[in-house]
Parts: structure tokens; sequence; C-alpha cells
């Protein structure tokens, strides 16, 4: 399962962005993605899953958007965090 989800709603120009979301910098880190993109988040719910925890967001993009113009930032964002946990994780086990 793809950690992130975005699809097209029915009312135009609206779009539904669903994210694991681990930890509150998590959460930071999706809104500022969604501020840079000049998003108007319309509505947010937080949704546990058994070990996960999901971000949902409706939001609304003027002009024409498209899913993967919201979709990559955001997976740029999670690979550029996986690669800052890599890094730190590795230097750990080299120091010892």
């Amino acid at each position: 399962m793809c950690p992130i989800v975005v699809k097209d709603l029915k009312h135009p120009g609206h779009m539904l962005i669903k994210m694991m979301c681990d930890n509150h910098g998590r959460l930071l880190e999706i809104f500022d993605v969604i501020h840079r993109l000049e998003l108007t988040i319309l509505k947010g719910v937080m949704e546990k899953r058994s070990e996960t925890t999901w971000a949902h967001f409706i939001v609304e993009a003027s002009g024409s958007f498209h899913r993967l113009d919201i979709f990559w930032p955001l997976m740029h964002s999670s690979y550029s965090r996986c690669q800052v946990l890599f890094r730190a994780t590795c230097s750990w086990f080299i120091e010892l």
C-alpha cells in the first residue's frame, strides 16, 4: 500500500489527500507542502488504523491542478525524510 493517496473529488478543484503520518513532524511537513502549493484545506481529519496514523485532507486547488501536481511534492518530501533517517541510522552503525 502506498503511504500517499491523492484523489479527485466530484466537486471541481477539490481533492482528497491521504497520507501516512507517524508523528507531528510529519504532519507539519504535509502542511508545508500544501501551503507551498497554495492549496486551501477545507477539512482535515486524523485516523488511527491499527499501528499507523493517517492524515486525511480535503483541499481546494485553484486553476488547473492535477493530482500529480500534489502527489510528487508529497512523495519528494517523504523520500527526503527517508534519506535523512537512513543516513542517521547508517552513521549510528558506523560509529559502533
